[in-house]
């Protein structure tokens, strides 16, 4: 069975009760400081950059997913990423080996997917506690590779800890 088959499969297998008690205190702490750093940048300039880009660019557009702070309204990618620059510009990260912030890239795309399919808590966690498993898993065997060949982990391995959490959120 392929890498990705395993990954996928520990993922859409996950459930709550999996979760040890440690990982889901751990996961309670990761999404507090996201959130703590997100209240600490809402009113810097590049958080205000952010949505005013994103406010002009989904001008009429249908929003949904809500920016964190501001209580603005925009598609689910824009919120997300407005949340992405604001839990960023706070500056309070998680690290996973000095080269990642897992949290950056997992905690936006999983608020986006649990405010739209209204999950609920035990949900919302297991699905964040699965994507930052997959992503630390994935950058642990391959962060020394990519980093010689001149790309920065957080973006490359980021996108699969937000995939991973919208997709468990949407019962994939």
């Amino acid at each position: 069975m392929s890498l990705s088959r395993q990954l996928a499969g520990f993922a859409a297998n996950l459930r709550y009760e999996d979760l040890p008690s440690a990982v889901a205190d751990r996961t309670r702490g990761v999404i507090l400081q996201a959130l703590l750093s997100a209240l600490l940048a809402r009113d810097m300039a590049p958080t205000k950059q952010a949505l005013a880009m994103m406010q002009e660019e989904e001008a009429g557009g249908a929003g949904i997913a809500t920016v964190l702070c501001s209580g603005a309204k925009l598609t689910k990618g824009g919120a997300a990423f407005v949340n992405a620059e604001m839990i960023f510009a706070g500056g309070k990260w998680d690290t996973f080996r000095m080269l990642t912030h897992p949290g950056i890239a997992i905690l936006p795309a999983a608020l986006a997917a649990a405010e739209t399919t209204g999950c609920d808590g035990k949900t919302f966690l297991t699905a964040v506690a699965a994507a930052y498993e997959i992503l630390e898993r994935m950058a642990a065997d391959f962060i020394p590779t990519t980093m010689s060949r001149g790309f920065h982990a957080g973006p490359v391995f980021g996108i699969f800890g937000a995939a991973i959490a919208a997709a468990k959120i949407h019962g994939m």
